[in-house]
C-alpha cells in the first residue's frame, strides 16, 4: 500500500499549483518539509507535516525561518489554511518573498518544541526564453473515436556554460460568454486547466526514445507526465515538440459547466505555454515521480522507488523555479454550435 502526502508543484501548472503524491516510508516521526517555489509569484506555500502510518499529521505549530544570501528576510509563525480552497491544508505557511534569479535560498523550519529541525538551501535558476512557438492540429482515428490534437513546436536557447535543468507545461484557459441559467443574466465563466501533454516525439522529453504519433501507440510509454528534461540532449538553440488533446465543444458537452448555463454566445480558447528552469533537486523528484505514476510501475514485480529529496534533518524536497511564457489564441480551433 502506497502512504500519500500532499507535495505542492508548481505550475507545473503553468502557475504550478498543483498538488502531487509522495510515496513515505514508514519510518515515524520526521520532519517533512516540501516547498516548491516559484520567483516572480506573489505567494508562495510551504507544507510541514510528521511521516507515520495511514493520515497525514500536518504541523500547525512551527516557524519558518527564510534567509536570502545569507541575511534573515522573513519568520512565518503560523500556517495559513483556506477551507475553501481545495490545495490548502492545514500545514501550509504562506511566504511573500520575492525571489530573483542567482539569489541563495535557505528554508528552516524547527518546530515549537525545538525538536525536530529540518531545513535546505538551494539557488534560484535564471530564466530560459521562449523564443518562438509554433502550431498544427491533426485528427487521429482509432476504432472507437477521432481524436483531435494541437501540436506545438517551442523554440529556445539553452545556455551551454552551465548545467541545466528544466519543466515544459500548457494550460489552457477558455473563457465562456453564456446566459446564466440561475439568474437568466449574461455571465462569463473562466476555466483554466493544466494540459496532459503527449511527449512521444521528441527526443529530449523521452531521453532518446522517441515514436511517432499513430493511432496504435498516441497513449503508450514512454512516459514524461512532469515534463522535465536537462540540457544533456541539447546543443544550443533547440525546438521542442509536445501535443495536447483538443475538443470541439458544443452547447450540450463543456467541461461540466452546461448545467449552469445557456445560450452560449462565444468561446475564447488560449494556451499558455511554459518552460520553467528548475533546481537540480526538483528535477530528480519529478523524475522519480514520473517512474512512480507510469502504468509500468504498478506490477507485482515492480521495485520501491525511494523518492530523491534534498532537506538536511527531515525528508521531503525544496526547489525553485523561474519561468518564461508565450500565451497563443487557439480561437480558430473552436467548433462551436451555437
Amino acid at each position: 500500500m502506497r502512504y500519500l502526502l500532499l507535495l505542492l508543484l508548481v505550475s507545473f501548472c503553468s502557475s504550478c499549483t498543483n498538488e502531487i503524491p509522495v510515496s513515505l516510508s514508514s519510518e515515524p516521526g520526521k520532519l517533512i518539509l516540501n516547498a516548491m517555489l516559484h520567483s516572480g509569484e506573489d505567494e508562495n506555500k510551504i507544507t510541514l507535516a510528521f511521516t507515520g502510518y495511514g493520515n497525514v499529521t500536518y504541523v500547525t505549530d512551527a516557524k519558518v525561518y527564510i534567509s536570502i544570501n545569507g541575511d534573515l528576510k522573513e519568520v512565518i509563525d503560523a500556517p495559513t489554511y483556506d477551507r475553501s480552497n481545495p490545495n490548502s491544508s492545514p500545514g501550509d505557511y504562506i511566504t511573500r518573498l520575492l525571489y530573483l534569479p542567482g539569489d541563495t535560498v535557505k528554508i528552516e523550519a524547527v518546530t515549537a518544541d525545538n525538536k525536530h529541525r529540518a531545513w535546505s538551501e538551494v539557488v534560484v535558476p535564471a530564466p530560459v526564453y521562449i523564443e518562438r512557438v509554433d502550431t498544427a492540429s491533426s485528427v487521429i482515428n482509432t476504432p472507437f473515436e477521432s481524436l483531435r490534437f494541437i501540436h506545438l513546436k517551442i523554440a529556445f536557447e539553452d545556455d551551454a556554460s552551465r548545467k541545466n535543468y528544466y519543466r515544459i507545461s500548457v494550460d489552457r484557459v477558455q473563457t465562456i460568454s453564456a446566459v446564466s441559467r440561475e439568474s437568466g443574466r449574461d455571465t462569463t465563466v473562466i476555466i483554466k486547466t493544466s494540459e496532459t501533454l503527449l511527449c512521444n516525439e521528441d527526443i529530449v522529453l523521452t531521453d532518446g526514445r522517441p515514436t511517432p504519433i499513430s493511432s496504435d501507440n498516441i497513449f503508450d510509454s514512454p512516459e514524461n507526465k512532469y515534463g522535465v528534461f536537462d540540457d544533456s540532449r541539447i546543443d544550443g538553440k533547440y525546438t521542442m515538440s509536445v501535443s495536447t488533446q483538443y475538443f470541439p465543444y458544443t452547447q450540450e458537452i463543456y467541461y461540466g459547466v452546461h448545467e449552469k448555463l445557456k445560450d452560449i454566445t462565444n468561446i475564447d480558447m488560449k494556451l499558455t505555454v511554459n518552460l520553467h528552469s528548475i533546481s537540480e533537486g526538483e528535477y530528480f523528484y519529478l523524475k522519480a515521480l514520473n517512474l512512480i505514476d507510469s502504468d509500468l510501475y504498478d506490477t507485482p514485480l515492480s521495485e520501491p522507488i525511494k523518492l530523491p529529496g534534498n532537506i538536511s534533518g527531515g525528508i521531503g524536497v525544496m526547489g525553485i523555479s523561474s519561468r518564461h511564457s508565450q500565451t497563443l489564441s487557439l480561437s480558430s480551433y473552436l467548433q462551436v454550435r451555437m
